[in-house]
């Protein structure tokens, strides 16, 4: 046998230093391999430095999570719960998170090793940026092998363009911002209980380490924060002597906290972008020196289901105009005589229809109790 202080040796290539007990000095080395992923089935141990004997302390098993591909199963999730038995009588872990391959057009497992791939991870690091291969990574379901396609990573690039571009647009309206409770205009209140129902889905999905559904859920908010809810309220940040100063605070209370909170949420998925952001603006607010450190943003657990209903029904009617527009060839800003809108939810619409005026470019809002439905009147005519 070798001695501890010469390993590792290739018995192949290295000759032992001294003669055998039984004073021969030729020898016929090993040529066997044994798959017994011995160090690898000794992973918590040497995580918690078995070198010290620390290690040998079973307080520190079981660890939280052993995350690998479903081919690490039958070896090193097998021999690792064998070790550990063996040493301590105990679990290695408390959870395991199983993913799948990435695989090439054929349904092979990408590997270096297979030559079958045509992007190496340095060039699409360099092509798309690191943010970009991340959010590309936490698209992958838990178990479920994913065909590698370079329409994602397009995809990343757009939503790393559109959450820097939107950021810039919202912090604009944020400078010697104040952050102070108000009462909140109907959208930004329930713009509000939309983020407090993502935060509730988001954690769970993240305590069952389902990566891709957190950040699918962030996704779709963060479009519908951009294309739905900036579009109702930009005009009350922009003219607060037209629509009121207190509704223009509504709005930027609304803003300031819901836009923290997605940075935050996206910071473990694009870190470089959002600690960019952070640091222009909430770093100095918040007194923390990064991002990373700062905590999801909790806004409150109890959800009203009734406000996101009627609000979605107020997205609807903000739909409903676009889609006319754009059947007739008018430009979104074209203005128009007046809207009617029929709803049973006539109450909550007539909150927001100074938001809804705005954003349909109508002089008048018109409500009818009945099923919902919306019609746009005259077209007003302009020189241009």
């Amino acid at each position: 046998m070798a001695d501890e202080l010469d390993l590792p040796v290739d018995p192949i290539k290295d000759s032992p230093k001294k003669a055998c007990e039984c004073g021969c000095t030729e020898f016929e080395p090993e040529t066997d391999v044994m798959d017994t992923w011995a160090t690898s089935s000794l992973t918590p141990q040497i995580a918690a430095d078995m070198l010290t004997s620390k290690g040998l302390d079973d307080s520190f098993v079981p660890f939280n999570l052993r995350p690998n591909a479903h081919d690490n199963i039958r070896v090193w999730d097998f021999y690792t719960i064998v070790k550990s038995l063996y040493h301590f009588n105990k679990l290695p872990w408390t959870d395991l998170m199983i993913s799948g391959y990435v695989t090439s057009s054929d349904g092979s497992k990408l590997a270096k090793s297979k030559n079958n791939s045509a992007n190496t991870p340095q060039e699409i690091i360099k092509n798309y940026s690191a943010d970009v291969t991340r959010y590309w990574a936490g698209n992958m379901a838990l178990g479920k092998d994913t065909a590698f396609s370079l329409v994602e990573f397009d995809n990343g690039k757009k939503l790393v363009n559109k959450l820097w571009n939107a950021s810039k647009f919202v912090l604009s309206f944020l400078e010697n911002y104040t952050p102070k409770k108000v009462k909140l205009e109907t959208m930004d209140a329930w713009l509000i209980e939309k983020y407090k129902n993502l935060y509730n889905s988001f954690v769970k999905h993240l305590d069952g380490y389902e990566i891709s559904l957190a950040l699918g859920e962030l996704e779709r908010f963060f479009w519908d924060f951009c294309d739905n809810y900036v579009e109702l309220v930009k005009r009350r940040l922009y003219n607060p002597d037209i629509f009121g100063e207190r509704e223009c605070e509504s709005a930027k209370y609304t803003c300031y906290h819901v836009l923290l909170g997605m940075l935050k949420m996206f910071a473990p998925f694009m870190p470089h972008i959002t600690e960019e952001i952070y640091q222009s603006y909430y770093a100095q607010i918040e007194n923390k020196a990064s991002i990373h450190i700062s905590g999801y943003l909790f806004l409150g657990k109890d959800v009203d289901k009734s406000v996101l209903e009627k609000g979605e029904e107020v997205l609807d009617i903000v739909s409903a105009v676009r889609q006319f527009k754009s059947e007739n060839k008018l430009s979104l800003k074209t203005e128009v005589e007046d809207i009617t809108i029929s709803s049973k939810n006539t109450d909550f619409i007539e909150k927001t229809i100074s938001d809804l005026k705005g954003v349909a470019g109508a002089k008048k809002v018109i409500l009818v109790s009945g099923e919902f439905n919306v019609k746009v009147g005259k077209i007003i005519e302009t020189n241009e």
